[in-house]
């Protein structure tokens, strides 16, 4: 089937969200880069322009700095993994009108 990935750029962003995506410790005030390899596991859920979520609950992320239009953003790239647990699939999509506000 081929690697599945979500791409995305984080324009303007703090330091606890580049230690979610980098690793590393955060204040509110600072940022220190981890030592070694780091790995990061998220479950990620995007919204299509027509209105279809698709969620990828365990995917390898990875991050890094990247400049675009004279900024520094975070690139980020999740690729979708096997979960361990078999009862849950590696990929879903959900027609917005199945999802509702959480609570409701």
């Amino acid at each position: 089937m081929g690697e599945v990935t979500f791409n995305w750029t984080i324009g303007k962003y703090d330091y606890f969200t580049k230690a979610e995506f980098l690793g590393g410790v955060a204040t509110a005030t600072s940022w220190k880069r981890p030592r070694g390899i780091v790995e990061i596991q998220k479950a990620l859920i995007a919204l299509t322009e027509d209105n279809q979520y698709v969620v990828l609950p365990y995917a390898n992320v990875r991050s890094r700095e990247a400049n675009t239009d004279g900024a520094i953003g975070l690139a980020v790239i999740g690729t979708m993994m096997e979960p361990d647990n078999e009862a849950i699939m590696p990929e879903y999509w959900f027609d917005m009108s199945e999802v509702t506000e959480a609570g409701s």
